[in-house]
């Protein structure tokens, strides 16, 4: 179990190499960028998440991507950027539950 992220890690890159699909993309980007925050390797995780921004074409992608670049930068204690990116994540969509309790413990700190 302990190698299994590291072997997910890969799978994803192998999918993100043998595809053009957007849609194919961004569900290797997603497992890509969860198998990095679980390995710990976070500028790799932030790295992806702007790749995936990038072709990202629904407001819940961009939601999803731009959540893990706020967990990144938490597991960085980078306080101001992750606070940035979670207020981002608000404006887009009041009602994003995991954004607003982050933001608000960040706040109480």
């Amino acid at each position: 179990q302990s190698e299994f992220y590291y072997a997910a890690l890969k799978a994803s890159e192998l999918a993100l190499g043998s595809t053009q699909e957007n849609h194919l993309k961004l569900k290797a980007f997603y497992l890509k960028v969860t198998c990095l925050l679980k390995t710990g390797d976070y500028r790799s995780a932030l790295d992806v998440s702007l790749d995936a921004l990038s072709i990202s074409a629904t407001e819940n992608d961009v939601l999803s991507f731009m959540y893990s670049q706020a967990e990144a930068h938490l597991r960085l204690k980078e306080f101001s950027s992750a606070k940035t990116t979670l207020r981002k994540i608000i404006a887009i969509d009041a009602g994003y539950r995991l954004a607003k309790e982050r933001l608000d413990r960040l706040n109480a700190i």
